[in-house]
């Protein structure tokens, strides 16, 4: 099958989002919004999700002629980034991790001397296409957060690259995928 239109997609659907929640959560599976305890970043750049694989690859050569007989994949990384355009308590929550918040008065303080803390978290991307159907992913990930920029001629982006720790899973419904999928017995 190939060189179909229909399998050609935008990931713009306004029901699309990237949400996390503590470590330890359970990973729900299949399509469909995010429930409790998952909260969602709120709106993110137009830029979407980006996924990067970085895979290393290695040959092993014969002594005969330098022949290469065999390549392996000795490391493969997989990394999703974001930039994330509200500053809300999640979004802050990310940017501060491992810092104490609390509220006073109706302001909030943060203590970031905590900030190179380990924070691994429960992480549900979920991309909509403009055929309505679905790509969620679910991990357990570690996120770094790029520059933040407080300026007057553009919007503030808090950018976050997420490194899952372990296995990602992958769900979809769209039809291109699911009729030519191995069923499970």
């Amino acid at each position: 099958m190939a060189k179909v239109y229909e399998n050609v997609h935008l990931y713009d659907g306004l029901d699309s989002e990237v949400a996390v929640a503590p470590k330890g959560t359970t990973l729900p599976e299949g399509i469909g919004a995010s429930e409790d305890p998952f909260a969602e970043v709120g709106w993110i750049s137009e830029d979407g999700v980006n996924e990067e694989v970085d895979a290393s690859d290695e040959a092993i050569r014969a002594f005969q002629g330098r022949k290469i007989v065999k390549r392996f994949i000795p490391e493969s990384e997989v990394s999703f980034t974001i930039q994330c355009l509200e500053e809300n308590a999640v979004v802050h929550g990310l940017k501060t991790r491992g810092a104490e918040v609390t509220v006073e008065s109706g302001v909030a303080k943060t203590i970031r001397d905590r900030e190179t803390a380990l924070d691994e978290r429960a992480w549900r991307i979920r991309l909509i296409a403009d055929d309505m159907t679905e790509k969620v992913y679910v991990f357990v990930g570690m996120h770094t957060l790029g520059s933040v920029a407080h300026q007057s001629s553009e919007v503030t982006l808090h950018e976050y690259t997420v490194k899952p720790v372990g296995d990602v899973v992958e769900y979809t419904d769209n039809p291109s995928i699911v009729a030519g999928a191995t069923v499970s017995p």
